[in-house]
């Protein structure tokens, strides 16, 4: 009698379970039916087509000024550099390994790098020149310049920005009561491939200067702590000489506080500028990404993607590229 009870008790159970079973087939089959499963995926995409198109817009135009900025930065500091190196009486070459000749260039070009800073949504401002003052001690990697940062780069448009005094001689920020950073040095340290050699190569005494400007992928400089994102472009005399290089400074924070995405309901956007590479892939670690909670990986991530043909297009010719997602998407999926 048990085991009768017992297998009628089974049989039950079996019938129940696969009524529930049925059951949830049943209601499954309605929503993804109706769409309710996927309305979530589709207001994300929903979401992103919404704002890709006005952020891509932004970040190019933003970008687009201050290259234009940078541009105008290179013929004023030509300007400066000529009218120090007449009044001194002495010729641009004539400056190598002469401290006091060097010192009265860049005091003529302090201004016009403070004024970047007020007229322009940026972190920073620089200028190299192709001089140093020590040609025996490291002169093959080492050139004299300015570099001044807004010590306060969420704090945009003032008119007078907080100025932290990053490379040059320090007599000049003590003269004009600029604080000196914690990472300042006395002139630049550079290496090769960065982004004063990057600026310089290919460059032609004909060429128009606003179409020599580089934006170096996100990098930080010898001795620095800041990755930012650097416009270079080349300071060229009347005859074609070499000056320098100079530009404007994108740093990480900017770059976020400028551009990261704002949703009420959806969370973990973000916002990146990158170079492409050959391989028509996008280095993290060589961009600027706006993100509530992105971190920068250690080494060299690499994400592959497949992006509009008109957008390619485009890259071809610019080499960088603005890509708007979430962490969780799959990047390998066509937009």
């Amino acid at each position: 009698m048990r085991w009768a009870n017992w297998r009628l008790w089974a049989r039950l159970v079996a019938v129940m379970t696969l009524f529930v079973i049925a059951m949830m087939l049943a209601v499954s089959t309605v929503l993804f039916g109706t769409g309710v499963f996927s309305a979530g995926t589709g207001r994300v995409r929903a979401y992103l087509d919404a704002q890709v198109t006005s952020i891509s817009n932004r970040v190019e135009a933003g970008f687009g000024k201050l290259s234009v900025g940078g541009t105008q930065l290179s013929r004023d500091l030509n300007l400066s550099i000529d009218q120090a190196i007449k009044r001194l009486g002495i010729t641009f070459q004539d400056l190598e390994g002469d401290s006091n000749a060097i010192n009265e260039v860049l005091q003529e070009c302090l201004n016009p790098l403070r004024n970047m800073l007020s007229r322009y949504q940026v972190s920073g401002a620089y200028l190299v020149l192709d001089t140093t003052v020590n040609p025996d001690l490291g002169g093959e990697h080492s050139r004299a310049g300015l570099y001044l940062r807004n010590t306060e780069p969420n704090v945009v448009n003032r008119a007078e920005p907080t100025v932290g005094f990053f490379r040059g001689p320090i007599e000049l920020a003590r003269k004009h009561e600029i604080t000196a950073a914690a990472q300042w040095d006395m002139e630049f340290s550079l290496t090769e491939g960065d982004f004063f050699h990057k600026a310089l190569e290919g460059v032609k005494p004909d060429t128009d200067i606003s179409r020599l400007y580089w934006w170096n992928p996100r990098a930080k400089l010898i001795g620095d702590s800041d990755y930012t994102m650097l416009l270079s472009v080349p300071i060229l005399a009347s005859d074609g000489l070499i000056l320098g290089v100079c530009g404007l400074e994108v740093s990480e924070m900017l770059f976020k506080m400028l551009y990261l995405p704002t949703s009420n309901d959806i969370s973990g956007a973000f916002v990146m500028l990158s170079p492409m590479l050959d391989t028509d892939g996008l280095d993290f670690t060589l961009s600027l990404v706006a993100s509530p909670r992105y971190k920068y990986p250690d080494e060299s991530l690499l994400v592959h993607c497949r992006v509009p043909r008109h957008v390619v297009g485009r890259l071809r010719q610019e080499r960088e590229i603005t890509v708007q997602g979430l962490p969780e998407q799959d990047h390998t999926e066509d937009w």
